[in-house]
């Protein structure tokens, strides 16, 4: 073969080296046969070189073997899979089917005469040697380059550190499988055994943080103690950690697998089995043990301590007295507790929060990475696509990150799509089974991994276990101690066993401020769920919760309207998840008043942060279910209702809603109700243009207000004036006026610490220095509105502020400032589903791209605007009308009626998320 000299590659490259399997043999039986089969060998790796963009060099006298290079570590692999897997379909002519073996390494070229030399190129050569037919080998340098890119169905398993002949450094030695090719082979034929750690048949994904702490924390101490929850990987890090410390350990690195062993007795046994030491007649395993360890140095690692623990510490503790140079790394579900134990508590994998993430960013959390590489060696065709990146970013959260769930899961795309995985996660045990036949039991399905620690706890630690399955989300050690206290776990042993559960990993505590909380994993809690069940205790404990929560809601509930309004927005916020599953159980019950007074309790925590639907949805589904509620806990739900609707921009449910609670709170003679109810009906008349009925609502609400004698009723109606008086007062011009309404407002909501008005006082005052042109001072109180409700966590005003200093960017002609705040609160609130708030940034946005001369951009973007406004009967405010049509039809203008109608009705049809993409798009 010619050497292409001329074309050859410089710098780093990767080489691949490969070579025939007894070719003599296969010559001296038939050469003809022999001669045909090469040919045909020749011409499958001429075409994958060259197909994959490598450089295919002369065999340079080495018989049958072909020397490639390729400029990505990348291409070389897939030349070596596309080879690998061409010869095993290949129907040979041969009395044996023709194998080679191959190895890839990269380093620098040492190019001279067009042909390659030095030492890169020898360590490959010798690499390859140790290889067996149908073997592909790779060297650390390229396995690293190619860890995160691996062809579709491909996977790396470490084969440890070996001395090459004639290479001065050991290699790290890594095998390329693929699921249509033989993965078992002796170990590399070095005549050497450095190490005991098990191969690895898939390869490892992420955790690259992670293991640089393991290894830095194994530097600074001899015994570390890896914690988690089963399934959560320990195993699989500590032995990434040991292939990765081989090289500090002079006298190599050993895995102990205990998780087979049922007898402690066979602790010392199972390590004289993996340092590769036989018993000694007479003696006792341990003093064998202590004698063969010794002086030497060399790392130990004790795999699934957690059943055989008093053993695995009594082992680690004379080791680490008699074996000054031994270092162990052991695993486990709880430490040893003994003097010179370090523990560090192995983390759930990344997972991406509740927004909306782009497909191209997935691959930053390593739980999207572990099941995307799982399922593409389950299914090969699987990729991340806009369809299923929601479907599989739920898979992952709902999962928590667990590596053996994630895994479990990916092995089902075979038979069910994202969206069938994610829908059928409610039953996680029934559907995460089916793992591998070669791993331990327990690891084989979710279940069994759990069943394995459950039956390893104390009566009160399962009675515990079990009850903290009615928290759907984090908790409290208060919380716990009141709603999980019964019989063989009262009160005052709540703190001792939930300590142990923390200690055992089946519970997790949080540092949330000067507080801690703690929280079990989604898995855990379905099992402990069922296990509740089992025992009966299921209607009980949610009678507990639904009584907890309810008298905690009460307590913040007027503590919403003062100064630490922020300190218990943030309280529910923590226990939104429990308030949620305590509503569910009012519901299932039926008939229950709790849940009403719960939802009307949580209804400002809910308008202040944002879950207006969902607010909206607890109420009424809580209104129909309570019949027999008193007029007075309905009228309050009402209002609330009303209330909601109406920041929902849904006007025409505002009606009814406002008019059911003023007839029942007149009837009551609740002067604070009637009040609530003219705000809310007097909102509709200004949304009408009636703004001379409006402003007599108003001001009849104003005086029921007064007549209630409620302090905190006067410092609400004066909050009217920043949605409502004021903006008539602004619309009409009378911005004199307007002010003087704001400033009053804003002087008693500072008074009072009630930062929710500011924030409403200051964007109002924001309105009235825009309508005088005074740009800045405009732009001023705008900001400190923002600032405020950033603090507060208010989301809708941090949205609206968002849109205000837009529109006012608009108004000054600064378009790319103005498009940039209305992606950023697109961005902010858009999720959360105000479609309110979401119609108004598109809007912004339309008439920016119609400002551009991008007239099919604004046409698609005013007819998702027009889609939510229709939906929810809000129809844009007169103030804003004359701006947006003016927009609309000079873009009508410029694209012709006929395809302006095209595009808006093409745009009317697309999914909301895609016309939220669209408008988040730059240009």
């Amino acid at each position: 073969m010619e050497s292409l000299a001329a074309e050859q590659l410089s710098g780093t490259v990767t080489f691949l080296l490969t070579d025939v399997a007894r070719s003599t043999a296969m010559w001296d039986a038939d050469p003809e046969s022999a001669r045909g089969a090469i040919g045909r060998h020749d011409q499958i790796i001429g075409e994958a070189v060259s197909g994959c963009g490598g450089r295919l060099l002369k065999a340079r006298g080495e018989g049958d073997s072909h020397f490639a290079v390729f400029d990505q570590a990348q291409s070389g692999v897939a030349a070596a899979v596309l080879i690998a897997r061409s010869l095993a379909a290949e129907v040979w002519v041969t009395p044996q089917p023709l194998r080679i073996r191959m190895a890839l390494h990269t380093g620098t070229a040492d190019l001279r005469g067009g042909d390659y030399y030095g030492p890169e190129v020898n360590r490959c050569a010798r690499l390859r040697s140790v290889g067996h037919p149908g073997q592909v080998l790779l060297s650390n340098a390229t396995a690293a380059l190619v860890r995160s890119a691996l062809p579709p169905g491909c996977g790396l398993v470490e084969l440890g550190w070996h001395h090459l002949r004639d290479v001065a450094a050991p290699e790290q030695v890594f095998q390329l499988t693929h699921i249509d090719l033989v993965a078992e082979f002796p170990p590399p034929a070095t005549g050497e055994r450095h190490h005991k750690v098990p191969p690895m048949l898939t390869s490892f994904i992420g955790r690259g943080q992670e293991t640089a702490q393991v290894e830095r924390l194994m530097s600074s101490t001899r015994l570390l103690t890896l914690l988690g929850t089963g399934g959560v990987g320990k195993s699989r890090l500590a032995f990434q950690v040991a292939e990765d410390l081989l090289p500090e350990f002079s006298d190599g690195v050993f895995v102990v697998e205990l998780g087979p062993l049922a007898d402690s007795a066979l602790v010392p046994q199972q390590v004289l089995s993996a340092l590769g030491v036989p018993e000694e007649p007479g003696r006792i395993h341990i003093d064998t043990v202590l004698a063969n360890l010794g002086g030497k140095h060399l790392l130990l690692v004790l795999d699934g301590c957690e059943h055989l623990l008093w053993a695995c510490a009594d082992l680690a503790e004379a080791i680490l007295r008699s074996c000054p140079k031994v270092h162990i790394l052991a695993t486990s579900r709880e430490p040893f507790r003994i003097l010179g134990e370090a523990t560090w508590r192995v983390p759930s994998l990344s997972v991406p929060d509740g927004t909306a993430i782009r497909g191209s960013d997935l691959e930053r959390f390593d739980a999207v990475r572990l099941f995307v590489n799982r399922a593409t060696q389950s299914k090969p065709d699987f990729a991340v696509t806009g369809a299923n990146a929601a479907s599989i970013v739920e898979v992952c959260r709902r999962l928590g990150g667990i590596p053996l769930a994630l895994e479990l899961a990916a092995t089902r795309v075979k038979v069910l799509s994202c969206e069938q995985i994610a829908a059928r996660l409610n039953d996680q045990f029934r559907l995460l089974t089916g793992g591998a036949r070669n791993a331990l039991p327990r690891h084989q399905t979710l279940r069994a991994a759990v069943d394995w620690s459950y039956d390893l706890l104390l009566p009160t630690e399962r009675a515990l276990f079990r009850r903290l399955a009615v928290f759907a989300g984090d908790f409290s050690l208060e919380a716990a101690e009141a709603i999980c206290c019964l019989d063989e776990c009262g009160a005052d042993d709540v703190l001792d066993v939930l300590s142990s559960l923390v200690d055992k990993s089946l519970v997790a505590v949080e540092e949330h401020g000067d507080r801690l909380r703690y929280r079990m994993l989604e898995s855990l809690r379905q099992y402990a769920a069922e296990r509740l069940t089992e025992a009966g205790e299921t209607n009980e404990l949610s009678d507990r919760l639904l009584v907890w929560f309810l008298a905690e809601a009460a307590r913040a509930e007027p503590e919403l309207k003062g100064p630490d309004q922020g300190s218990f927005l943030n309280q529910l916020e923590e226990e939104h998840d429990n308030l949620r599953a305590a509503l569910a159980w009012a519901l299932e019950r039926g008939g229950c008043t709790d849940g009403l007074r719960l939802a009307v309790t949580l209804s400002r925590f809910w308008l202040v942060r944002g879950y207006l639907s969902e607010g909206r949805r607890w109420l009424e589904f809580n209104l129909a279910a309570s019949p027999g509620a008193s007029p007075s806990d309905r009228a309050k739900a009402l209002i609330a209702a009303s209330t909601l609707a109406w920041h929902q921009g849904d006007y025409t449910g505002v009606g009814p809603l406002a008019e059911g609670a003023l007839k029942i709170s007149r009837e009551l003679g609740d002067k604070v109700g009637v009040a609530e109810a003219l705000c809310r009906l007097g909102e509709l008349r200004t949304m009408t243009g009636d703004h001379i009925a409006a402003w007599s609502l108003f001001e009849q609400s104003r005086a029921a207000w007064g007549e209630s004698g409620a302090k905190r009723g006067v410092i609400q109606s004066l909050n009217v004036p920043v949605h409502d008086l004021g903006t008539l007062a602004c619309e009409q011009g009378d911005y004199d006026a307007a002010e003087k309404l704001f400033e009053e407002a804003l002087d008693i909501a500072q008074e009072h610490g009630n930062t929710m008005g500011i924030v409403h006082h200051l964007s109002g005052l924001g309105h009235v220095a825009r309508g005088r042109s005074e740009h800045e001072s405009a732009r001023s109180f705008y900001e400190e509105s923002l600032a405020a409700a950033l603090r507060l966590g208010y989301k809708r005003m941090v949205t609206f502020n968002l849109q205000y200093l837009a529109g006012l960017a608009w108004t000054e002609g600064d378009l790319a400032r103005a498009a940039t705040l209305y992606r950023d609160a697109l961005a902010y609130f858009g999720p959360a589903g105000d479609d309110l708030g979401i119609a108004r940034c598109i809007e912004g946005l339309t008439k920016i791209a119609a400002q551009e001369g991008d007239p099919t951009r604004a046409a698609r973007l005013s007819a998702t605007a027009d889609r939510l406004r229709e939906t929810m009967h809000s129809p844009l405010p007169p103030s804003e009308l004359s701006d947006y049509q003016a927009a609309l039809d000079a873009v009508r203008a410029v694209l012709g009626p006929e395809e302006f109608d095209a595009i808006r009705a093409e745009g009317r049809r697309a999914e909301l998320s895609e016309g939220i993409r669209a408008a988040l798009r730059e240009g």
